[in-house]
């Protein structure tokens, strides 16, 4: 499988992305089976590595960044984050053996607790917004879910033809639009033996059930 990670940023977090690439390097992915593309301020220089260091006219600009990564990726399967999500060493030979039938995909994302934080999530309410953990087992609420905006996969293709709504930024719940006007269609599977983690920690919303 060939892989486009497309990381996000505001700026000023260049120690950290270089984390992430570095945790990406030790999946030890084939030279020609992946390229990383940052959009927004950063210095980093890797290799396989492209930097969009663009001025956005609107601050938060998450949508157009992450739309800007589909774009530009050249690799079938994206993989979007933003630039405090690590990589176990193990991710890409389990996303080898998961496959590629799947639109939209999640993995198991833990916290720097250890917990589990907002994968694999069931939608009570849009109105008011209302979640809770699935078990990953449970594919009963993919008609009725939502994919959180710090990390997830999804095809290019996909992507392309169902972009995020640039009209909303950071904070606006892009992603809760994003999947709301999805989720009756899509082929949206988990695979949690693919696992990323927070390089900084965030609050748990809902409870972590681990």
């Amino acid at each position: 499988m060939k892989f486009t990670f497309g990381i996000v940023t505001a700026g000023g977090e260049d120690h950290r992305i270089n984390q992430i690439i570095d945790s990406i390097e030790s999946n030890r992915i084939p030279e020609d089976s992946y390229e990383i593309i940052i959009v927004g301020p950063s210095d980093v220089n890797r290799s396989n590595t492209k930097v969009w260091n663009l001025q956005f006219e609107r601050w938060g600009w998450i949508t157009r960044k992450k739309n800007i990564i589909a774009e530009q990726a050249q690799f079938e399967n994206l993989v979007l984050l933003h630039d405090y999500v690590a990589f176990k060493p193990s991710w890409y030979d389990t996303m080898c053996e998961f496959g590629n039938d799947w639109d939209v995909c999640m993995n198991r994302i833990l916290n720097t607790d250890g917990k589990r934080f907002r994968d694999w999530i069931k939608v009570n309410s849009f109105e008011p917004f209302s979640i809770e953990f699935a078990d990953y087992n449970s594919t009963e609420h993919i008609r009725g879910t939502y994919v959180s905006g710090t990390y997830f996969l999804v095809k290019k293709q996909y992507l392309l033809d169902n972009p995020l709504n640039e009209n909303l930024c950071w904070g606006q719940g892009e992603d809760v639009e994003w999947s709301r006007k999805l989720n009756s269609t899509w082929n949206y599977r988990v695979n949690p033996k693919s696992v990323v983690y927070f390089l900084k920690a965030k609050h748990h919303f809902p409870a972590s059930p681990e």
